[in-house]
């Protein structure tokens, strides 16, 4: 099992940041010693389509519950 199995999904709450997307993994295949494929599922991943935007995957450690991005009263994230 890989330490993103472990991972629950998690529901968007109020206050985090507007371009944050949960997603929950559905398989991980290792390709490689330094590279593995990810495949993702979400309600809202249409905008990652071919020749659209790149993501980058926040992994919070291991000995902590995770910390998202969340939207400062100055309208900046956090």
């Amino acid at each position: 099992m890989s330490r993103l199995d472990s991972f629950a999904p998690v529901l968007v709450q109020r206050g985090f940041a507007p371009n944050l997307i949960f997603g929950q993994v559905d398989s991980l295949r290792q390709i490689s010693p330094g590279y593995c494929r990810l495949r993702l599922s979400s309600t809202d991943l249409a905008r990652f389509g071919r020749d659209a935007l790149h993501f980058r995957l926040l992994l919070p450690p291991r000995d902590r519950p995770p910390v998202w991005p969340r939207m400062g009263d100055d309208g900046r994230t956090l």
